[in-house]
């Protein structure tokens, strides 16, 4: 028999076991296979993980080796994850009766409650937080049994979880709220329970949709990032904004020219072109560069066939559609809003018209176009100093 790499395979499996795909009865096919291995480290399962999985009575298992209650397997997985995963109320209660650590971490800091959690075992979750379980303890990437919930899409998760006084707003790794950790989300997950999570999330008092992690990244952003269009459309629609900067001095057209994705394209492409209203479509980030730059001129790289072709070009036509949108939708504003202007002007209101033009000026100063920004107040000047005829002929 060749050589089995055991630790590879076993950190494979944890982490599909971390995320929360794997059953109880995939770990005990793994369990059988890896025992027939003859260079195979010794098997640390003892008859309480067993029982765990339903192998055996539970009690029999804890009379036999009551040593075992907290033992970690060679996952790092003690008995009461798995009844946790599983959602095994019975077999919860039984290990909790007899005094297993409710707040054991697994090799990644998971606990029973994020197990509980990501999985949606809601009369588990109440039972550990009866448990007095530490429903805020953090895993080894910040993250708590809230993010979970979150980012598995499981909305009575997150409310069973937020009644027993968790934080809706809590910051993990990067600074990610629960609101973020939900771009991760499988893309197959039903526009109902995307749209739950985020509803039970902002119930919350405190609880923004546009939160911004640590980068600046709104969980807008990070579903744009991900390519994940049902968390992006369910956020647009919950009221998000499309209008941030995160830290880097990015917008979002600079997110959907790094992360292209047809169908996020043609679905930002698809909405009232008001909520793109004070978007620059030539912001430079702070790495210079304007959201058409990343944008290629010729594609790149070496085209193996029609259909990759096809599709390079699809992108850069569907990234160019939504600049013009987003470029008109703002001319055509703000044209209306110097007509408005000149109108006021006309009628002698020059307090309304000064208040019209001081939003003019301060998005062209926060766009960072001086020259106009100079201009605008020059206008601002005429009005206020009643000379109506010569600012119409300017304007």
């Amino acid at each position: 028999m060749g050589e089995f790499d055991f630790e590879s395979r076993a950190a494979d499996i944890h982490q599909a076991l971390d995320w929360g795909h794997c059953q109880a009865d995939d770990i005990d096919i793994l369990n059988r296979v890896l025992s027939l291995i003859d260079d195979a480290p010794q098997c640390n399962t003892t008859l309480v993980h067993l029982a765990a999985l339903g192998e055996l009575e539970m009690m029999e298992a804890l009379e036999e080796e009551p040593w075992a209650i907290d033992q970690p397997d060679r996952y790092g997985m003690a008995p009461i994850h798995y009844a946790s995963m599983d959602g095994d109320l019975e077999i919860l209660k039984m290990l909790i009766w007899a005094e297993a650590d409710v707040n054991i971490c697994d090799l990644d800091g998971l606990t029973p409650l994020m197990f509980a959690a990501l999985n949606g075992h809601i009369d588990c979750i109440r039972l550990l937080v009866d448990s007095e379980c530490n429903i805020e303890q953090r895993s080894h990437t910040e993250f708590r049994a809230i993010h979970y919930a979150a980012q598995f899409c499981q909305p009575r998760s997150v409310l069973a979880l937020v009644a027993a006084g968790a934080s809706a707003s809590a910051r993990g790794w990067l600074g990610q709220t629960p609101l973020h950790r939900l771009a991760r989300c499988e893309m197959d997950t039903s526009f109902e329970a995307i749209k739950e999570t985020i509803s039970s999330l902002l119930v919350s008092r405190g609880v923004s949709i546009d939160s911004r992690d640590s980068n600046g990244d709104t969980p807008v952003f990070r579903a744009v990032a991900k390519g994940n269009l049902p968390v992006l459309r369910c956020l647009v629609e919950a009221g998000a904004s499309l209008l941030p900067v995160n830290e880097s001095s990015r917008n979002i057209l600079h997110m959907v020219a790094m992360f292209p994705d047809v169908e996020i394209l043609r679905y930002l492409s698809s909405l009232d072109p008001t909520v793109f209203l004070g978007i620059n479509t030539e912001h430079r980030a702070a790495d210079g560069l304007t959201p058409m730059n990343h944008v290629p001129i010729h594609d790149p790289g070496p085209i193996q066939n029609p259909q990759e072709m096809a599709a390079s070009w699809s992108l850069k036509q569907d990234t160019q559609k939504l600049y013009c949108l987003i470029r008109y939708a703002n001319l055509k504003h703000r044209s209306e809003q110097l007509r408005t202007i000149i109108r006021l002007v006309d009628q002698k209101q020059a307090p309304c018209a000064r208040l019209q033009l001081a939003h003019v000026i301060s998005e062209k100063k926060e766009w960072g176009q001086l020259e106009l920004t100079s201009w605008y107040r020059g206008i601002d000047q005429m009005i206020q100093a009643r000379e109506f005829d010569k600012m119409i002929y300017n304007s």
